[in-house]
């Protein structure tokens, strides 16, 4: 009997699972998890499909399944704050949207690789004071070099 208890409970997590933001077969650079701010309701929507989202909360992922981005629409405009992480689903940074300032915070300084949500590189650099330090560079999709800069940090 309680073999039998295990095995249905397993179930119902399996199936209960499915469609949660738990479900690994749509973790991916494809699609978007989506909390509406009115139903509190979440569900997957194709990343791109714009049309079907105003307000609400949302989740993005790498190709591997980890978190790559989480933040806030309010009628389709990102608010607050946006989380940003590694390929390993680490906090990277976090950027304050304010009215008319955009704050990137950075959490540790040192050296930094920033991916695209498909794995391809997108920046590098070093962090300084939990900024863009002196030297930065980002990348095309492609993998091209887009934008080498020095910057001087006051």
């Amino acid at each position: 009997m309680k073999r039998y208890c295990i095995i249905i409970l397993a179930a119902f997590t399996f199936i209960g699972c499915k469609d949660g933001i738990d479900d690994q077969s749509k973790r991916n650079d494809e699609n978007c998890w989506w909390v509406d701010a009115k139903t509190g309701k979440g569900r997957w929507i194709p990343i791109g499909d714009h049309r079907t989202v105003k307000s609400g909360r949302y989740t993005l992922f790498y190709r591997n399944g980890k978190i790559f981005e989480t933040g806030k629409l309010v009628e389709g405009k990102n608010v607050d704050t946006i989380f940003n992480y590694d390929k390993n689903g680490h906090l990277l940074e976090y950027v304050l949207l304010q009215q008319d300032t955009t704050n990137y915070y950075i959490l540790t300084d040192g050296p930094k690789v920033y991916f695209y949500q498909n794995g391809g590189k997108k920046a590098e650099g070093i962090a300084k004071n939990h900024q863009i330090g002196d030297k930065w560079r980002t990348y095309y999709k492609n993998g091209r070099i887009s934008w080498p800069k020095i910057i001087i940090m006051e």
